[in-house]
Order: C-alpha cells, then structure tokens, then sequence
C-alpha cells in the first residue's frame, strides 16, 4: 500500500463517524484580499490550503496561516459543489473536501450546522485580528454560538494545529488539478 493510500485510510477513518452533506443554501465568498493577496479568492484558497497543510511544520506558529486556511477548506467544501467554474474537477474531490471541513470542524470545536458564511467570517475575523494584536476583536470574531471552546483555546489550536491528514489529501488533489488542468485537460476557469 503506497503512502498516498495510507494516507486517505486515515482520512477516512478519522473522520468516518461525522456526517457529510452536500452543502445548501447560499454559496458562501471570501473577499479579494482577505486571504491575504489581491489574487481570485479560488485560486489563493487553494494554494494557500494546500501550503499549510502539506506539513506539520507549516501548522506550528502560524495561527494567521491556520485560520486563513481552514477559512479556505470551509469555502472550498461549499462552492466546489456550487459554483460552476469548478465543473472541471475531479468528482472524487469534492467528497474529499467535505471530510476536510469535517475534520477542521472537529479540532476546531465548530458547532453542528452553523452556515458557512460564518465560520468563514469567524476565522477571517480572527486572522486580521492576530494580525493586528488586538484581543478584543479576535474575541468578537470568535463567536462561542459558533467556535464552541471558545476565543482562546481557539487560538491555541489555531496556533498549535495538529496534522489534518483529510485536509493534507484534500487540498493537495485540488492543487495539483488546478495546476493540472483538470481531470481532462479542460482547464478550471478561475473567476467568476
């Protein structure tokens, strides 16, 4: 079994207890920049996935990094369903995408069924608020309804997150289709 494979094992296992649903309601945004560059908000949620969580070491110090990405994971679950630029995409990788937003809500504390709007806000918000060194507002963006453990254990983990093999998985097959071209060289069209 190669490692690629194991890999998936654990992502499966990890997270095989926690429901997925193909997501409903409105098609959640990221704003141009708020993931940290003027670059389409698609193209910088994958890259910017697939970086931080390639390693470990990549996870470790950077809650900024961590935030934006997992803010990244939980917009990519939602509009890989729903916007149709991603039609290109292999049809395995959305269902990949959706155990990785499992498993961020489980290390995460992110309580059942809140819209994804607003964890991608929450976790936004608390980036530009470490960002910024300002307690209070990371306190705000970190809405208990929402982020379960509350402001600062949130942050710890943020700052500290362990290996998330689904999103690893996940966002690594994204990656590597957009660089790619697509499952058949169709190309993704990025924009809208």
């Amino acid at each position: 079994m190669t490692r690629h494979h194991l890999l998936l094992l654990t992502c499966l296992l990890s997270v095989g207890c926690t429901a997925i649903t193909t997501p409903s309601g409105p098609r959640p945004v990221i704003p141009v920049g708020a993931l940290g560059t003027d670059q389409d908000s698609d193209f910088q949620a994958v890259t910017l996935s697939s970086y931080t969580f390639a390693t470990q070491g990549r996870m470790t110090g950077n809650a900024v990094g961590v935030a934006r990405a997992a803010a990244s994971v939980e917009y990519l679950a939602n509009t890989l369903y729903t916007n149709p630029h991603w039609q290109f995409v292999s049809g395995y990788i959305p269902g990949q995408m959706q155990q990785a937003r499992a498993e961020l809500h489980q290390t995460l504390g992110i309580a059942p069924g809140v819209p994804p709007q607003l964890v991608i806000n929450g976790l936004l918000g608390v980036a530009d608020a470490i960002l910024a060194q300002d307690a209070a507002a990371a306190t705000v963006a970190l809405n208990p309804a929402v982020f379960t453990l509350g402001p600062q254990q949130t942050i710890n983990i943020l700052a500290n997150m362990p290996f998330q093999p689904a999103a690893n998985v996940a966002t690594a097959h994204l990656d590597s289709e957009l660089l790619g071209g697509g499952r058949q060289g169709n190309g993704i069209i990025i924009g809208h």
